[in-house]
């Protein structure tokens, strides 16, 4: 089983993907957090909680187990029918 220490590069490479194209302070209004928040999340530093992954997950349309390197699928098909 990975530990968060192991999660963390994952997610922030995948975070930093996913928002390239969104600034810190659109991204901070959008998930309602603080831009040091959005910058910790993607230099590494910290994780967002579950329940914020999962607000990330939706809103990105890609599954929490992609987000965080449990698997390789980006989305889920039945998910987003």
């Amino acid at each position: 089983m990975r530990i968060k220490s192991d999660l963390l590069p994952i997610f922030s490479e995948r975070f930093s993907r996913l928002t390239i194209n969104k600034k810190h302070r659109e991204l901070a209004e959008l998930y309602n957090v603080s831009s040091s928040a959005i910058s910790n999340w993607k230099n590494g530093k910290t994780m967002p909680s579950i329940d914020m992954l999962w607000n990330i997950a939706v809103f990105e349309e890609v599954t929490i187990d992609w987000l965080i390197g449990l698997s390789d699928n980006m989305k889920n098909e039945l998910l987003f029918l």
